[in-house]
């Protein structure tokens, strides 16, 4: 069982009031555990869809651009849009991989807590 103590402090007045309560976590360790243990895997699970999702996004316009100027139905000029959003592609992809493996959820920068 562990016990937190939680401090209040009030401002009124000319006085300065200070209160406390005594809070007790019944819990045991791996109840606490487990739930932080699926948030990861769910973290994860989802990194990995934003990457599936973004490689999605990003490859298929430029693949077909890429067919579109082989076919000489684009200009040259268009090889530029090509290797732009095939490198934010491959950028964000990476990006959401590592946050995939490490647990990370794709709209955070830290694991939770």
């Amino acid at each position: 069982m562990v016990d937190i103590r939680i401090r209040r402090v009030d401002c009124r007045g000319w006085g300065l009031s200070i209160s406390g309560r005594r809070l007790s976590n019944g819990g045991s360790h791996l109840q606490q555990r487990r739930p932080l243990i699926l948030k990861a895997f769910l973290d994860g699970l989802a990194s990995l869809l934003a990457a599936l999702a973004t490689l999605a996004i990003c490859s298929d316009p430029a693949y077909f651009t890429y067919q579109a100027i082989q076919s000489m139905i684009a200009p040259a000029w268009a090889w530029v849009s090509v290797a732009a959003l095939a490198g934010i592609g491959i950028v964000l992809t990476i990006a959401f991989l590592r946050k995939a493996f490490m647990g990370i959820a794709p709209t955070r920068e830290r694991r939770r807590k």
